[in-house]
């Protein structure tokens, strides 16, 4: 008879027990405290400290017609390089009656004698552009039904002989005070727009001392030149600006 083996039960594993809904942990991120920014309002800033006013400048060139001294320099060097007295006028943004205006008054007495002694420094111009005419001679362009079909170079000796003879005369030369200051223009414009900003003096100092060296026959007429370039007043308020 065989032997019967007794069935044993086996070992129970220990599984962990399915938890109930009440015992499952859950985690929360924390998140971290918010901030609130806040744009700061306008009022809280404060403005940058503001920059010291510039310090005013002393024997301010400003006139009530706008003839300032660094104009009338400018206007006297332009006229000096081109001769033209409109052109002269608009580089400083002025017209040329206002420059004539200033010119025949007493103020503009250093102004008037500046404005010659440029007119006979763009003389030279003049000489050479009349030069070149002789030389090269004038151009015609010859045109047909609307057309430039060809040029034709024409001298005329006659015009360039009665221009060189207008240049060459007492009047194109001027007076002995403007040929004084043609000479030494750029150290007369200096006094000049020094007088312009404040009346000093500079003008008849600087004719003055001319006389004293400048020979017998034109020391008179630079005398009385530097008594006529003696300080005068400003022009009033009256005065337009052109």
């Amino acid at each position: 008879m065989g032997m019967r083996h007794k069935h044993r039960p086996k070992p129970a594993l220990n599984r962990p027990s399915p938890a109930s809904p009440s015992a499952l942990v859950t985690t929360t991120a924390i998140a971290p405290p918010s901030v609130a920014l806040t744009p700061p309002s306008v009022d809280s800033i404060s403005p940058p400290p503001e920059a010291p006013p510039e310090p005013a400048l002393k024997n301010a060139s400003s006139r009530h017609d706008g003839w300032t001294a660094e104009r009338q320099r400018r206007f006297c060097e332009v006229l000096a390089e081109t001769g033209l007295v409109d052109r002269a006028a608009k580089s400083v943004g002025l017209s040329r009656e206002s420059a004539y205006r200033l010119r025949r008054r007493d103020a503009g007495r250093a102004f008037a004698l500046a404005w010659d002694a440029a007119l006979l420094l763009a003389r030279q111009l003049l000489i050479d552009e009349a030069f070149e005419l002789a030389f090269e001679g004038s151009v015609d362009r010859i045109i047909r039904d609307g057309e430039v079909v060809g040029e034709r170079r024409r001298r005329d000796p006659r015009v360039i002989l009665e221009i060189l003879e207008r240049l060459g005369s007492r009047s194109a030369l001027g007076t002995d005070p403007v040929q004084a200051v043609a000479q030494r223009f750029d150290e007369f414009l200096d006094c000049m727009e020094a007088d312009a900003a404040q009346p000093v003096g500079a003008s008849g100092r600087f004719m003055r001392d001319l006389a004293i060296d400048a020979p017998l026959a034109t020391r008179e007429t630079l005398s009385e030149a530097s008594k006529l370039l003696s300080p005068m007043p400003c022009p009033s308020d009256d005065d337009s600006y052109d």
